[in-house]
C-alpha cells in the first residue's frame, strides 16, 4: 500500500458506534480468506475477540472488552464495560490482529510459524536471524489494485539497536525498525535516510527513496493492522 491516491477500506469495510461508544459495530469485507484457507467472516473475528480477552487486562488494547456478537452475517458487535471513543483504534493495535481460527491454540496462543494471516506476504523462508516474505498470490488486495509493490521482502534479525541503524546508513536495508530517539540524530545526518517517530519514543529508519512514507507518516503503527486503510500503489 502506498500513498499517493483515495484510500480502501481494508478488512473492516465500515466502523460505526453508538453515541455512548459502549458498543461498536464492524463491517467485515466478504471474499476473503486466510492463506491457509480459512475464510474471513464473522466467526473468524469472534474467535480473535475471545483470544484477546484470554490476554492480561493490563497489557490488552481490549481491556474493556466485555463480549462481541454476530447480530448478522458480515457483522460484528463489540460491547464495552462503558464508554470508549477510541476503541476502533484499539483495535489497529499490533496486540490483537486478526489471525485464522485454525491457528489459535486452546490456550489463546497463535501457533508459530502457520499461514495464519490475509496480507499481501507470506513467510517463505526462516532462519534464525533471518525471515524471506514473498508475496500472497491469493491476496484480496490485488485485484483492487492495491499491490503490492515488492515480489519479496527480506527482514534481517538485529537484537542491536546500533547495529540495525549501522546497516540502514550502510545502505545494507533499506529500513530498520525500533530504533531508539537516540539514533535520529545519526540518521539526520544522511540525506537519504529520514527518521520516523512510530510510538513509544522509538524510530523507524528508512531510505526517502521508499514510496508510501507519506502513509506512514499518517498510521503511526506499521504492524499492518486489520483496520488499516490501504492506499493503491
Amino acid at each position: 500500500p502506498f500513498g499517493g491516491r483515495g484510500g480502501s477500506p481494508g478488512l473492516a469495510t465500515s466502523v460505526r458506534s453508538t453515541a455512548a461508544a459502549s458498543v461498536w459495530r464492524i463491517r467485515l469485507r466478504g471474499r476473503v480468506r486466510f492463506q491457509d484457507g480459512a475464510r474471513f467472516d464473522a466467526a473468524a473475528v469472534l474467535a480473535n475477540a475471545a483470544r484477546w480477552q484470554a490476554l492480561d487486562p493490563p497489557d490488552s488494547p481490549a481491556a474493556e472488552l466485555l463480549g462481541a456478537d454476530s447480530p448478522k452475517p458480515g457483522l460484528v458487535r463489540f460491547i464495552l464495560d462503558g464508554s470508549d471513543p477510541s476503541f476502533d483504534a484499539a483495535l489497529g493495535s499490533s496486540k490483537l490482529g486478526i489471525v485464522s481460527p485454525r491457528a489459535i491454540r486452546d490456550d489463546g496462543s497463535i501457533a508459530p510459524l502457520e499461514p495464519s494471516g490475509t496480507g499481501p506476504f507470506e513467510l517463505r523462508e526462516r532462519e534464525f536471524d533471518r525471515l524471506l516474505l514473498a508475496r500472497n498470490i491469493e491476496w484480496w488486495g490485488t485485484r483492487r489494485d492495491l499491490g503490492p509493490g515488492f515480489d519479496q521482502i527480506e527482514i534481517e534479525l538485529d537484537a542491536s539497536d546500533a547495529g540495525r541503524a549501522d546497516s540502514l546508513l550502510a545502505g545494507e536495508v533499506m529500513l530498520a525498525d525500533e530504533l531508539p530517539a537516540a539514533e535520529a540524530r545519526r540518521l539526520g545526518r544522511d540525506p537519504l535516510l529520514v527518521g520516523l517517530t512510530v510510538g513509544g519514543g522509538e524510530i523507524t529508519g528508512l531510505e526517502r527513496s521508499v514510496r508510501g512514507i507519506e502513509s506512514i507518516r499518517e498510521a503511526p503503527s506499521l504492524a499492518g493492522a486489520w483496520l488499516t486503510r490501504l492506499e493503491p500503489g
